[in-house]
């Protein structure tokens, strides 16, 4: 990263470290000041510690990087002085884009630990000296006893037990419910945790008897066919209506009567044709949280009628197998309701009549 504005300059840095956060804490915090509201107002000390200690900011933050990179063209530089967009380009210090991300990440939730995560109990005591442990240690004739060494705090063992999966920028926003882990859940779960994006889901996984070591991945972690236990060509309801209570897809109904609409919908989409299934399977299979979304945000998108018509039994599946065609042309969104949705309503309502998409029945509320 490049300084400007009369701070140090990057030569007088000798460790990559340095040269990140002294840029991190200057001329990206003033970009940064310009643009997040909670930063308005803010000199540059107090925003720079705003940022990391406050996950919510951290994430604002994250995301105008993400959707307005333009602003950081002259700060966010590789050693040509050439702006760096993509997580694997070298920055100017000597370390890629990735490794400053999980770099920031990793000093905010170390924050937030320590805070959140208080030590209790009294720092240990030296033990108590005898009379003639004391004369010796009065003549200078031997050492006081020190205290014995005091254990890591409950904050520094979930930081070790977390560090090297505190990775990506959309992590910020769940530092906060990270914290209420304990250390042997993070390590049971270990690398799975890179695949958790929501809270709803962070909570409903680190609760599950798989993610104490049961050896089965956890339910929203597994692949489609955990849905399908007695055949390859129905779905069962129960387990769908458990995926769908752990993952909170009554959002999806919000302003509604969540819970009777969540019912319907789990009948519905319990009820769809055996084509409908493999259809669908070769593209969203693979994670059982991208399958049943798709199928909640069909049902919200299209309606009861429609949604009968398109994935039913007695359904042509030729729009199905359109939309999943559409899908599977880019990168599928990441396991957020909010990503998922978006994706999946834009190849049904795109208007193709190939597709035999139609006009969807309603807005689907935010999450």
């Amino acid at each position: 990263m490049a300084r400007k504005g009369g701070a140090a300059s990057a030569s007088s840095a000798k460790r990559p470290v340095d040269l990140i956060a002294a840029a991190l804490s200057t001329d990206v915090v003033d970009v940064l000041r310009g643009q997040v509201v909670a930063l308005s107002g803010l000199g540059r000390d107090e925003a720079y510690n705003a940022i990391l200690n406050d996950p919510a900011v951290l994430d604002t933050c994250f995301r105008l990087f993400r959707a307005r990179p333009d602003l950081f063209d002259g700060l966010v530089v590789d050693a040509d002085h050439r702006p760096v967009r993509g997580d694997d380009g070298l920055l100017r210090c000597g370390r890629s884009l990735a490794e400053v991300v999980a770099l920031v990440i990793r000093a905010s939730a170390k924050r937030y630990f320590r805070r959140k995560l208080r030590r209790r109990g009294p720092a240990p005591r030296p033990p108590r000296m005898g009379t003639w442990q004391q004369l010796t240690v009065f003549l200078g004739l031997s050492e006081p006893p020190r205290a014995p060494p005091r254990s890591s705090s409950p904050a520094e063992k979930l930081y070790a037990a977390i560090r090297d999966y505190l990775r990506y920028d959309w992590q910020a926003a769940m530092i906060p419910f990270y914290a209420t882990l304990s250390p042997q859940t993070v390590v049971g779960l270990g690398a799975h945790l890179l695949r958790i994006c929501e809270p709803a889901q962070l909570k409903s996984i680190a609760g599950s008897p798989e993610a104490r070591g049961s050896g089965r991945p956890p339910l929203l972690l597994d692949t489609a066919s955990r849905l399908m236990p007695q055949s390859s060509d129905t779905v069962d309801y129960e387990m769908l209506f458990r995926v769908a209570q752990q993952m909170d897809l009554g959002r999806l109904f919000a302003g509604q009567d969540s819970g009777g609409g969540l019912r319907r919908a789990v009948a519905q989409a319990a009820a769809i044709s055996p084509d409908a299934i493999r259809a669908m399977m070769p593209v969203l299979g693979h994670d059982v949280r991208l399958f049943a979304t798709f199928l909640f945000v069909a049902y919200t998108t299209l309606g009861d009628i429609t949604f009968k018509q398109r994935l039913g039994r007695e359904a042509n599946t030729r729009p199905m197998r359109a939309w999943m065609t559409r899908l599977a042309a880019s990168p599928l969104p990441p396991p957020t309701l909010e990503a998922m949705k978006d994706a999946f309503v834009r190849v049904m309502t795109a208007g193709s009549e190939e597709a035999g998409t139609v006009a969807p029945a309603g807005k689907i509320s935010a999450p």
